[in-house]
């Protein structure tokens, strides 16, 4: 009887697994039949119409126009770089961003590539305040006292980029750059409690600080809070590990664990008179 049972599971289990490999081919078959040529800088690449469409970007707008209709030979001619493209269909294709291989300049050169397709466009970085005392002119520029998140959390992703221009700063008061959960209390800076991590910063200081204790010096790296100053703030979540880091003027510092769990949020926290602004970049 047991021999029975563990060859019943054996057969289950083989024909869970035809089943979910039946499913690949058939979707594989569908994008096939629904095949775009590309033909990017004298180099030919095909890819499902479904893999394009990404809402807002240069390839939505091109197979929705009827100003772009499909040329004769059935190839979309576009004068771009090429090399780089592979990189742009796999992010299509994943979500994710494989740039480890690359050097400063090639990624120079990729983030003028994203922003021509305007394919970027996949975390909503405007603000929402998590204290009624904090105000948000614009959706992404904050003033007040307490704490400001974005409204959509982090993606879970090798690397995503964000930064914090600050367009007031009044003094010696404190304030925090980071992320943190949505566990947040209300009117509490975001580096004094224990759901946040990030820069806790003034016009002398700037130090690293987690779980509103663990406190470690970046100011050599960072420098002290002044007008003016745009801090990148770099975030990275392989499923596993999740770390941030910041960089000034090319001065980086070097990576801090995050150990919050659930979804993370990019936030500032201003201290009173001093306003920050935030935007996206290409994650990379």
């Amino acid at each position: 009887m047991e021999r029975i049972r563990a060859a019943q599971k054996k057969l289950d289990e083989d024909m869970a697994s035809f089943t979910k490999m039946q499913e690949r081919v058939n979707e594989s078959a569908r994008k096939a039949n629904d095949q775009v040529t590309l033909n990017v800088g004298g180099v030919i690449f095909r890819v499902s119409r479904e893999t394009l469409l990404v809402a807002d970007s240069f390839f939505y707008a091109m197979l929705g126009s009827d100003r772009w209709p499909v040329p004769q030979n059935g190839e979309y001619f576009i004068d771009r770089d090429p090399d780089l493209f592979p990189i742009i269909l796999t992010y299509l294709r994943t979500g994710k961003w494989r740039t480890g291989s690359l050097g400063q300049e090639d990624k120079n050169r990729l983030k003028a590539e994203v922003d021509y397709y305007a394919i970027c466009k996949s975390v909503n970085l405007t603000l929402r305040a998590a204290a009624t005392s904090i105000t948000l002119k614009n959706d992404r520029t904050c003033s007040g006292k307490g704490t400001a998140i974005t409204s959509q959390s982090l993606p879970q992703s090798e690397y995503f980029e964000w930064k914090v221009t600050i367009v007031e700063f009044a003094g010696t008061p404190w304030t925090s750059i980071g992320v943190c959960t949505g566990a947040l209390n209300p009117g509490s800076l975001l580096c004094n409690q224990p759901h946040g991590c990030g820069l806790y910063i003034n016009n002398e200081s700037c130090y690293f600080r987690y779980n509103a204790s663990n406190v470690e010096s970046v100011v050599n790296s960072i420098g002290a809070a002044k007008k003016g100053k745009v801090i990148t703030v770099g975030f990275s979540d392989n499923g596993r590990n999740r770390s941030i880091r910041f960089t000034c003027k090319g001065k980086s510092t070097r990576e801090f664990p995050v150990e919050l769990q659930g979804p993370i949020f990019a936030a500032i926290s201003p201290s009173l008179g001093c306003v920050f602004s935030i935007h996206e970049t290409a994650p990379f």
